[in-house]
């Protein structure tokens, strides 16, 4: 009966001892629908073929026929990982840096018109409005970045008036009078100084955007304009600015003069 010989060979891969229908694994060991002979008995596999998503993080258990991580969510790329960092051997772009670090309390007025900054992970696009002396602020008041003033745009919204008149005026002016829209409460404004009337008129410290500070306000009049600082030799006097050259004069109180308001800067 040498054909049996042969079976007990082959079932004993010829001789050596071992079962070829020998084995450990389970239908969970094997792809879901394919089958194999274990122990002598055939088994279909129950291991499920998992798909990794691009909308969760969490890895089941199960066969993967994908095994490229970048494949699966495109967005996994060097573009998007910040310089100095690898996330599954892929290295970060040296032009991706964290903004929020450092100082980061720029805006669009701190940079030159046109120039281009990030900011906190914004992109934002200079104005230029730190780098201009005269800033037109759209309610009403113009800013002196110079010395950090913020004028009444209407020059002559009260007529010429006398000094009296002049400082009731400008300590009852708020939001709503001269064109007003910037929220400014009575008390806040006042005349100006000698100083900060002629640091604005004259010709040294003239806006080098503008040809001409007197641009800048609405109905400027070619005439003197009272100031607050005090004439010291007596109380019947008072100071004026002449606008179109910035020097100081001597008025009488009485005598009217027109009138152009001025705060700090909000």
């Amino acid at each position: 009966m040498p054909w049996i010989i042969i079976i007990v060979l082959i079932l004993t891969n010829f001789g050596t001892g071992y079962l070829l229908f020998r084995g450990d694994a389970t239908s969970d060991d094997i792809r879901i629908g394919k089958t194999a002979i274990v122990k002598g008995g055939m088994l279909t596999g129950s291991m499920p073929i998992e798909k990794i998503s691009d909308g969760t993080s969490t890895i089941y258990e199960g066969y993967y026929k994908e095994t490229k991580l970048e494949k699966i969510d495109s967005d996994l790329n060097r573009n998007n990982i910040k310089n100095g960092v690898t996330i599954f051997g892929i290295s970060g772009n040296a032009n991706v840096i964290d903004s929020s670090s450092g100082n980061v309390d720029a805006n669009a007025d701190d940079l030159r018109i046109g120039k281009k900054a990030w900011v906190s992970g914004q992109l934002i696009v200079g104005t230029g409005k730190a780098f201009q002396r005269y800033i037109d602020n759209g309610d009403g008041t113009i800013t002196d970045n110079r010395i950090g003033l913020t004028w009444l745009k209407a020059a002559n919204c009260f007529d010429a008036q006398n000094w009296q008149a002049a400082l009731q005026f400008t300590q009852k002016l708020q939001n709503g009078d001269c064109g007003l829209t910037d929220k400014s409460q009575s008390g806040e404004w006042r005349l100006p100084t000698k100083y900060e009337w002629q640091i604005m008129s004259n010709q040294v410290y003239k806006n080098s955007t503008h040809s001409n500070w007197r641009d800048q306000f609405v109905d400027i009049q070619s005439a003197k304009y009272w100031v607050s600082s005090p004439f010291t030799l007596n109380e019947t006097n008072g100071l004026a600015v002449a606008t179109n050259n910035g020097l100081v004069s001597v008025k009488n109180k009485s005598s009217k003069q027109y009138i152009l308001p001025v705060r700090r800067n909000h």
